[in-house]
């Protein structure tokens, strides 16, 4: 077997909060931008988008706000607060879609040295994302500090190892939902 590299995050990715909402004020059921929040992320690290909160972003800051905080294809989310180590992957641009402070936007710097769908696949193992649990501040909810997250240690093999592994995930995860349909038609079936 080959060996695998180690290296902490903020060496083989790009890390930013999402944006700071401080008043509910914000929040508008005509806003211009949509919210990705927790409960938007589904048991796959998928963005649910039905259901999106809107927010409306003052004018004095939305230049810094369109430069910092829109997601963009292949960014991973990964939650700071609350429960804390939730990922999502952004599978597609999707306009004027951001997310909250809770949130971490990473964005892989060298796709020829890591895949973003393998660090994804990587950050939601249990033993990882138990790792990012136990980084926590444990108090009356989770946090994890920026900094913390920033020396978090990667370890991933070649390349070509990495496509085997997510090809086989994204594989088994179609093959379940073909799945899941199949058991959902049959049983109204009955």
């Amino acid at each position: 077997m080959k060996s695998k590299t180690t290296k902490k995050l903020k060496d083989i990715a790009y890390l930013k909060r999402g944006y700071n909402i401080i008043t509910r004020n914000l929040y508008d059921d005509n806003g211009d931008y949509f919210l990705v929040n927790l409960g938007n992320i589904d048991d796959f690290g998928d963005v649910v988008y039905d259901g999106l909160k809107r927010i409306t972003i003052p004018e004095n800051k939305l230049k810094n706000f369109k430069e910092k905080y829109l997601l963009e294809k292949d960014d991973i989310l990964l939650t700071l607060r609350g429960r804390a180590g939730k990922t999502a992957f952004i599978k597609e641009n999707v306009d004027k879609l951001t997310v909250s402070y809770n949130f971490l936007i990473i964005k892989v710097k060298n796709t020829e040295e890591i895949l973003v769908k393998y660090l994804f696949y990587y950050l939601r193992k249990e033993k990882n994302v138990n790792r990012i649990r136990d980084l926590s501040t444990k108090k009356i909810i989770d946090v994890v500090s920026t900094k913390d997250i920033e020396n978090f240690e990667i370890t991933y093999p070649d390349i070509e190892t990495q496509k085997k592994y997510v090809d086989e995930i994204e594989k088994t995860k179609k093959e379940y939902f073909e799945a899941k349909e199949k058991y959902e038609r049959l049983i109204k079936e009955i």
